[in-house]
Order: structure tokens, then C-alpha cells, then sequence
């Protein structure tokens, strides 16, 4: 959390495809690298819930 604070006070402009996904927290809502980001994670985040079997 730290380092991500850091990246939005020292990080250059976003103005490359990577650099809009690595801020996409800073990014305005509706913008295309931060929602096609927050799916990717989103996505990626359920695949490895289900693949590590929760238990109840």
C-alpha cells in the first residue's frame, strides 16, 4: 500500500498503455485500462478462489 502511494506522488504521467494499468487506482472511473484492469484482477482473483477449494 505504501509503494502504491508512492507511485502516485512519484510516478510519471500515465500516458503508456502498462503505466495506466499499474495506476489504474488513480485512473477516473470509465476509462478503459482501469476497468479492463480491475476485470483482468477481478477475474484472476475468482479463478485462484476457486482453484485453492475454500472451505466452509
Amino acid at each position: 500500500m505504501f509503494t502504491r502511494l508512492l507511485l502516485s506522488f512519484f510516478a510519471p504521467l500515465a500516458t503508456s498503455t502498462p503505466m495506466r494499468m499499474a495506476t489504474w487506482l488513480l485512473l477516473r472511473p470509465g476509462t478503459p485500462a482501469g476497468t479492463w484492469t480491475t476485470l483482468l484482477l477481478q477475474t484472476a482473483g475468482t479463478a485462484a478462489y476457486a482453484c485453492a477449494r475454500p472451505r466452509w
